[in-house]
């Protein structure tokens, strides 16, 4: 579901405010992910990696895990990270059972995204 910014779309914002979500061991475990959301300014974009001026560093633009079992996922605005947060919980739930759907439902969620492809 997380669809990576590529170098060729981030080169140009070098300098502006990025934020991530961090993975991995990245993660910590105590402290819900929407609190782990950390902004730093776009400092360098290679082919792969990106590096952002805060204590984070440079990571892999796919979310890629590194040698340490670190990644995380590059958004252009916090509220996208949210949002992101938010789908992923959503999906979560719906495939446990934790959200009801009618066959109606499916159905019109189906065509919707079929239009859209």
């Amino acid at each position: 579901m997380y669809k990576p910014l590529t170098s060729k779309v981030l080169k140009p914002l070098i300098g502006t405010e990025m934020w991530v979500i961090p993975g991995g061991n990245s993660v910590n475990h105590g402290t819900p992910l929407k609190e782990q959301i950390k902004g730093g300014i776009l400092e360098k974009v290679g082919t792969k990696k990106v590096t952002l001026s805060n204590y984070i560093g440079s990571f892999y633009l796919d979310g890629s895990y590194d040698s340490n079992n670190y990644h995380y996922f590059l958004f252009p605005s916090k509220e996208k990270a949210i949002e992101h947060l938010g789908n992923v919980d959503f999906l979560h739930r719906l495939r446990c059972g934790e959200i009801s759907v009618t066959q109606e439902q499916v159905t019109s969620i189906r065509k919707l995204l079929s239009n859209e492809s």
